[in-house]
């Protein structure tokens, strides 16, 4: 077993609220940051992760994934070990997803070939909700084998405690991300924790999480998440609610 280092949420010119994120410039830079594996998570799409990971070839790990905005006005990022399970989830959000995208409002929605060469632009309103819950996402992620992360949960826009308030019981999470100035008024029952950058800009993707696995993998960074196997993450980055007690 080793160290590898992540970056568990970077977005490209997919999501049109990226900025000069191309294959080709996320693989640098990430090459550059140090950074072992990423995943890669366009707003309600996986359309543009076969051109990362084909820019990517063996120099960086690509975890394919989206980040779903459910029913609820809650983002959840989808996480899978192979590409199939992404584009089977974003063929599902694809038909629940109302709405054509205005360029002038939203910005440009980039597609990108393995090439890395842009192909032209998604129609579909990828910065909306789409009208899945998020039981039904997780549900769908689950039965695909599939890893679900709550982001950035204490936004009022995409979080679930932000826009909740709270996290529901029957709502079952592999991961949230941890804020750094996180309120310890919520307890979250020992759910994982996670630190990643929601990169929307190339410099803001780096090294977040550190974990202690044999190799990359959805079921690996669950046992270092939970310390099974002799797996672990970097000490700084310890279960959600350890966090909170110390």
């Amino acid at each position: 077993m080793r160290w590898f280092t992540a970056d568990l949420h970077v977005h490209t010119d997919l999501s049109p609220c990226a900025k000069a994120m191309s294959p080709g410039q996320i693989v640098r830079a990430a090459e550059e940051a140090g950074v072992d594996f990423i995943a890669i998570c366009d707003h309600n799409s996986a359309a543009n992760v076969a051109a990362v990971q084909a820019a990517a070839a063996s120099k960086v790990g690509i975890l394919p994934g989206l980040e779903v905005n459910t029913r609820e006005e809650v983002h959840l990022v989808c996480l899978f070990d192979h590409l199939e399970g992404a584009l089977a989830l974003q063929e599902v959000v694809y038909r629940e997803l109302p709405g054509e995208n205005d360029e002038g409002i939203f910005g440009p929605q980039w597609l990108y070939n393995e090439e890395g060469e842009r192909i032209g632009l998604e129609r579909r309103l990828l910065a909306g909700s789409c009208r899945l819950s998020m039981q039904a996402v997780i549900a769908f992620v689950d039965r695909l084998g599939g890893l679900v992360i709550a982001p950035h949960p204490e936004r009022t826009y995409g979080g679930i405690i932000g826009v909740l308030g709270f996290i529901p019981k029957d709502v079952k999470l592999g991961a949230i991300e941890m804020p750094l100035g996180w309120l310890k008024d919520f307890c979250l029952r020992g759910i994982p924790g996670v630190i990643a950058s929601d990169a929307h800009r190339v410099e803001e993707i780096g090294p977040h999480m550190a974990f202690y696995m044999e190799r990359i993998g959805l079921r690996e960074m669950d046992c270092a998440w939970r310390g099974l196997k002799g797996h672990r993450t970097h000490p700084k980055f310890l279960m959600v609610k350890e966090a909170l007690e110390r």
